[in-house]
């Protein structure tokens, strides 16, 4: 494809190849949230735990209500994801819950709270703390040092698909 470029405001004739083309509409395209037009198909997380999928009609109360918080998915393989990522995210919930044994994070304490996080560099989950900055729901807290460390070394791989997944 021929193109013309403009270099030390002189006009240029290039010829590009069909991949250099792919490249620079890829480096130039606008990313958007994907949300389903009238009548596409689009995936969704039912009530029960399943997959389910429909076509999207402004006028469905269902339809508009699914999009407005976010349970419409493209695929069925993105839906999937969302769904295995809230089955992690809650067992993680129900055991951190269990061994904080009725403990909640006092954000006006100036006492240490424990939490995970991933680090994108090693792609590994790390255990820090913090005394005020809230980073995260407060179920994701961990009232010491010793449990934090007992969760890390017991849930290690739920950790990570919780933390560790692509966003």
């Amino acid at each position: 494809m021929k193109t013309t470029i403009q270099i030390n405001g002189k006009d240029v004739e290039i010829e590009l190849t069909p991949e250099q083309v792919a490249a620079i509409q890829a480096k130039t395209e606008t990313k958007t949230l994907w949300k389903p037009k009238e009548v596409e198909r689009y995936y969704y997380l039912e009530a029960e735990g399943g997959i389910e999928d429909t076509l999207f009609v402004y006028g469905n109360i269902s339809d508009n209500r699914r999009r407005s918080i976010g349970n419409c998915y493209q695929t069925r393989e993105e839906a999937q994801k969302v769904y295995d990522h809230k089955i992690a995210e809650q067992k993680l919930k129900e055991i951190i819950f269990e061994a904080n044994d009725g403990w909640t994070p006092d954000w006006n304490s100036g006492k240490l709270k424990y939490m995970f996080y991933y680090d994108t560099a090693s792609r590994k989950v790390y255990i820090s703390n913090c005394y005020q900055f809230r980073h995260y729901p407060n179920w994701m807290y961990i009232k010491d040092r010793k449990t934090a460390g007992k969760i890390y070394h017991k849930h290690y791989d739920l950790l990570m698909q919780v933390y560790g997944r692509d966003n």
